[in-house]
């Protein structure tokens, strides 16, 4: 059965609209993994594999008797074929000999009606929408750059981004754009959030793997200067790890009347209209910082000191954005690594002395693999650049208490659950209502011989919510989706889902709501054509309280991750054709939707003047 990583990811993103870049995923796909050299780190690293199934992975390759086999070692290991067919990608026996390889990457997206920020001419810049990557690597050395232009901006105010890095054995230095990954997350992550997900249980031991050459067309992460890592070998399987990074980084917001504070920051990365365009490059971001590392024996102790100043103090309202002008960030990493428990904690403490701390544990026992996950974060801590696996997509305010379980039940059974249990921990500015809740997710599936695969999965949030004038309610979602995928003759692999939602709200003004979805996707690999596929929808939901989210892999590169609300019908269809052995790619994507009932789409300078619209987006891909 052919695959593409649309089957992969998108049962991991489809629970909100939180999207992960893309780039990070593709960087496994151009540069595998060596399984000969391959660390716990390394495998724990990749998306989808806990701690406990790189073990696993790592101890069938060394007890290869006769040549190791990269079929053998995944025929016997205990994983989905999910997650099977990913590491099919991305895992090789030996490295890839040194060779000097380019990569290019154009695409470009076409809208019909254009919105009313482009007829109208409130946004300043054309509709041309293009995106732009090139690569250039060889050996230990890589050369990156990205262009992004979106509708409505001008060539001017596009976003430019781009790094020289080298990477040896024992350690890598990067000039230009990068990025900070480090400890679980407290302070630095990657451009995407930890967010629960039907991957229950790797995101709950984390690594982070240090300064990165930034890829993402993501913006507001990145920092622009200098960043380095080595490692010292200390013999004995111990060595200290040390990372520095220094840089000096435009970022966007708007100011105050006066122009000497910054009031809010601004992170969407659209820079169309002459309000937005003010925001731009409104303050400078100093941000020097270093990590220390000790490891051995599969213990690492971790610390972290980084001086952050602002040239203009940040007064934002905002639990994402920095508060004030300038401040140290602290940290400290416990980790402990092994085949049947691992587990990792960090503490922080921000510029002004505010404490957050997340701790996991993953445990193997009889083949059933459990976790656990605890979070905190005071009111008013900050951390701009961190990411937390909990609640939201950053740490602030919030206390949870996460249990986790996936068990392999026999004849191809698999079973994943998960039970989180919230509350923040007063009202405050940012969060002018209280919350406390939980959230249970079921998930069943059955693979069948032939390669057909059955899945069954059931999710219940339930929040009570109040506000600072003592007013409280209680929403409940609960959601529910049968899949199915089955190779019919031919080579067509069809896949339908059914899936229906319920949100109800209890208190002041009780209310229920409901929500439908039904789709059918068919794909076939056609000789001397291509792989062709499309997808058809049809949905009926009362409003955005009872959306069902939907994940569309649009082009290499591009997923997104859609709320389906109203009532009306969805059809895309897309075409992928290989040339000279893969070295060229072409892909086009075509996208239909229409509502019923409604005059206009979307709202804003977004706005359609229309109930229908088209989008067409067309992508070449180089690697020579």
């Amino acid at each position: 059965m052919f695959w593409s990583p649309e089957r992969w990811l998108g049962d991991f993103l489809e629970f909100s609209g939180k999207v992960r870049s893309l780039d990070y995923l593709e960087s496994f796909f151009e540069k595998p993994i060596a399984l000969k050299r391959a660390t716990l780190e390394d495998l724990s690293n990749l998306p989808g594999l806990s701690v406990e199934e790189a073990s696993e992975i790592l101890r069938l390759a060394k007890e290869e008797k006769v040549g190791l086999n990269l079929k053998d070692v995944l025929r016997n290991a205990r994983l989905n074929w999910r997650q099977k067919t990913l590491l099919r990608s991305v895992l090789v026996i030996e490295p890839p000999a040194k060779k000097i390889e380019f990569r290019y990457r154009i695409r470009n997206k076409l809208f019909y009606p254009l919105p009313k920020g482009i007829k109208q001419k409130k946004f300043l810049g054309s509709a041309l929408d293009l995106y732009q990557r090139a690569d250039l690597e060889y050996g230990s050395y890589s050369l990156a750059f990205l262009a992004d232009k979106d509708l409505g901006e001008k060539g001017a105010d596009a976003y430019y981004i781009g790094s020289l890095a080298w990477k040896g054995e024992s350690g890598k230095i990067i000039f230009g754009d990068f990025g900070l990954q480090w400890g679980l997350g407290n302070f630095y992550w990657r451009p995407w959030s930890l967010r629960k997900s039907s991957d229950v249980l790797s995101q709950l031991i984390r690594e982070g793997k240090g300064p990165y050459q930034y890829r993402s067309s993501i913006d507001g992460r990145y920092f622009r200067g200098i960043a380095a890592k080595k490692s010292f070998s200390l013999g004995g399987g111990s060595k200290f790890e040390t990372t520095f990074w220094s840089a000096k980084t435009n970022r966007s917001g708007s100011l105050d009347s006066l122009g000497e504070k910054i009031v809010s920051v601004y992170e969407s990365g659209y820079f169309r209209t002459a309000s937005e365009i003010a925001r731009k490059n409104a303050v400078a971001e100093l941000n020097s910082g270093g990590t220390l590392a000790f490891k051995s024996g599969g213990f690492s102790f971790e610390g972290l000191l980084n001086k952050i100043e602002y040239d203009k103090p940040i007064n934002s309202a905002s639990s994402r954005a920095f508060s004030g002008k300038s401040g140290w960030w602290k940290s400290a990493v416990f980790r402990r690594l092994g085949e049947n428990f691992s587990a990792n904690a960090e503490a922080s403490w921000d510029a002004k002395s505010n404490f957050a701390f997340q701790a996991g544990a993953e445990i193997d026992v009889f083949d059933f693999l459990s976790g656990f996950g605890f979070r905190y974060a005071d009111a008013d801590y900050r951390a701009p650049f961190g990411g937390v696996f909990g609640e939201r997509s950053y740490l602030s305010n919030e206390r949870g208490v996460y249990l986790a379980a996936r068990k392999s039940l026999g004849d191809n059974w698999g079973f994943r659950a998960f039970a989180d249990f919230f509350n923040s921990l007063r009202a405050s500015e940012t969060t002018p209502f209280l919350i406390d809740g939980f959230e249970i997710f079921v998930e069943l599936e059955k693979d069948f011989s032939d390669g057909s695969v059955f899945l069954f999965r059931a999710r219940n949030e339930n929040k009570a919510l109040g506000s600072k004038s003592g007013e409280s309610y209680r929403e409940n979602k609960l959601n529910a989706r049968l899949d199915f995928e089955k190779v019919l003759p031919g080579g067509f692999l069809l896949k339908l889902r059914a899936e229906a939602k319920l949100f109800a709200k209890t208190g002041g003004s009780a209310e229920t709501k409901t929500g439908i979805l039904f789709f059918a996707q068919a794909t076939k690999e056609i000789d001397k054509i291509g792989l062709f596929g499309t997808r058809i929808y049809y949905f009926d939901c009362d409003d955005y309280d009872a959306a069902i989210w939907q994940a569309e892999y649009w082009l290499p590169g591009a997923f997104y991750v859609n709320p389906l609300y109203g009532a009306g019908s969805r059809a895309n269809a897309w075409l992928e054709r290989y040339f000279f052995d893969g070295k060229f790619k072409f892909r086009i994507f075509v996208l239909y939707r229409a509502l019923n009932r409604v005059n206009s789409l979307n709202s804003g300078n977004l706005k359609i003047f229309d109930n229908e619209s088209w989008t067409m987006a067309a992508q070449f891909d180089v690697k020579i």
